[in-house]
């Protein structure tokens, strides 16, 4: 099943590294789909409206396009973690609510994105 659910309360700079039980949902592909998710696997998501926290994994950049113009917006707190084939992060500027990204090494993104439309950017 590539939705794995569960539930952690708090991020704290001390535990944010280690949190990934602050993720509240996992994402990811398939083993038979070497390790890259669908869009099945993304519009999982829509089957649980009370998530605020997730993590993805295995997205490729229409994918991620897609995970953020359908789900996007509902989160505060998004982890990308081995997701190198995206290569425009730009779409993250349109994620008002966002007030955390994490990102596992991504050395292909070519574009980054405009925070200025964020109202949590820049706050503590």
């Amino acid at each position: 099943m590539p939705l794995k659910l569960q539930f952690s309360d708090t991020l704290t700079p001390d535990n944010f590294f280690a949190a990934k039980e602050f993720y509240q949902a996992h994402v990811f592909g398939s083993r038979e789909n070497s390790g890259k998710a669908t869009r099945e696997d993304v519009d999982l998501i829509g089957d649980h409206p009370q998530l605020t926290r997730i993590a993805v994994s295995g997205l490729d950049n229409d994918l991620f396009e897609y995970f953020i113009e359908s789900y996007g917006s509902r989160f505060e707190a998004i982890d990308l973690c081995f997701d190198e084939m995206i290569e425009d992060l730009s779409p993250l500027g349109s994620l008002d609510s966002l007030e955390i990204l994490s990102i596992y090494v991504n050395n292909r993104a070519e574009k980054l994105w405009d925070m200025s439309g964020i109202k949590n950017a820049g706050t503590s």
